[in-house]
């Protein structure tokens, strides 16, 4: 009995393919991924990364280990935009918190977080700026971009701006904004069975990270040319939260989910109320419940089509169906519901009671904040992963 209870959920040595997703959240949520990857990186996965004819050698790594693959929305596309170019965790973790010991890279200042959309004096005299444009029309719109975290990727984090050049596979969530749906940026046009969302090649990486990153109302679309024509992207988040299913797509085993989405939960004898915290925490928690309700119907979804296939199978074996035909009734039916029963997930999200994440600010590039927040990123990873099996 004891050692049922201490069964593996998932027997690493089994996978061939890793992926990281990490969602979106701002600098909260960045630095919680941080936190996240040094738990991963302790418990000996390993983050490939760099350019494609880099000279190092990668072919003694155990695939189990090697996280190949990365996806990235909002916030998450930084960090993950930052892993797939080679940097360290060393340098992630020096950047969130206060070491000594390690330089980390530039962290990113206010004024390139919250990028002004007129950046000059000739801008600003223009008759045609947004501004001008604003009051003659009587619509309200942010006075901010996402340019400045463009420009920042491009001086500080990465080695190419081609996705192609990688050595690992990075995807950037993005939403359009005149056509919803989600449309993915990366190194090759996956294929995929739902109208809803699409893979495109043909845009930079800094430009997808800043499409992901443009949260409304705080920043303003981003625009992007595409063939010609002008197409605005907001958030990655917005469409769908997590997107775990372009991990899928790439054919991944084992898909790793980092997120921060998570609602409050207080004791029912709990002295506290949200609804005494103001109108911000009240918003908060409305958001981080409709984001949560996906994530739950996304992960009921697929444990659903589990007890389908397995009571199809124990039906089959019941009836004495010969193996081959119920294999075959068995990959119709996973193709149908595209379900595959070779991958497993991992998700990683804080605990629901812990009021000090709750209440975390998100916009905040203090490292005694940041810090805070990376630590507890790493603890969730730690309890995530003490039941896995991780030694082959």
């Amino acid at each position: 009995m004891q050692k049922e209870a201490l069964a593996p959920k998932i027997n690493l040595s089994t996978k061939k393919k890793v992926a990281f997703i990490c969602s979106g959240g701002a600098v909260k949520a960045a630095a919680f991924h941080v936190g996240v990857a040094m738990a991963l990186e302790e418990a000996g996965f390993i983050f490939e990364g760099g350019l494609a004819h880099d000279a190092s050698d990668l072919t003694g790594i155990d695939p189990s280990r090697a996280i190949s693959c990365y996806v990235g929305s909002s916030a998450g596309a930084l960090i993950s935009a930052f892993l797939s170019n080679g940097g360290s965790i060393k340098e992630l973790q020096a950047t969130f918190q206060q070491s000594p010991d390690v330089e980390g890279i530039p962290g990113l200042k206010y004024w390139e977080m919250l990028s002004p959309r007129m950046r000059s004096a000739r801008e600003l005299l223009s008759f045609d700026n947004f501004f001008i444009r604003m009051l003659r029309k009587k619509q309200v719109q942010s006075v901010f971009g996402t340019e400045g975290i463009s420009r920042y990727l491009r001086e500080n984090i990465l080695k190419t701006e081609r996705f192609s050049e990688l050595r690992s596979d990075l995807y950037i969530v993005t939403t359009e904004l005149n056509r919803p749906q989600k449309v993915i940026f990366g190194k090759e046009k996956l294929s995929n069975s739902d109208p809803a969302y699409e893979y495109r090649t043909d845009v930079s990486i800094p430009d997808a990270c800043a499409a992901s990153m443009s949260l409304p109302p705080i920043y303003h679309p981003y625009s992007i040319q595409i063939e010609g024509e002008r197409r605005e992207f907001f958030d990655g988040e917005i469409w769908e939260p997590l997107s775990s299913h372009v991990g899928r797509d790439l054919g991944c085993d084992l898909v790793i989910c980092s997120y921060t989405h998570q609602p409050m939960r207080l004791a029912r004898q709990s002295k506290h109320s949200i609804a005494d915290m103001g109108i911000e925490k009240i918003t908060l928690q409305a958001i981080y419940q409709s984001i949560e309700q996906k994530i739950r119907s996304a992960r009921g979804s697929r444990r659903r089509e589990k007890e389908v296939l397995d009571i199809v199978k124990k039906f089959c074996k019941d009836e004495g169906i010969e193996a081959e035909r119920s294999e075959r009734l068995l990959e119709r039916l996973e193709q149908r519901m595209v379900y595959n029963s070779e991958i497993d997930y991992i998700y990683i999200h804080p605990r629901a009671t812990d009021l000090e994440m709750f209440n975390a600010p998100h916009f905040s590039l203090n490292r005694t904040t940041t810090e805070s927040i990376t630590r507890k990123g790493y603890i969730a990873g730690k309890l995530a992963l003490r039941n896995i099996y991780l030694n082959p």
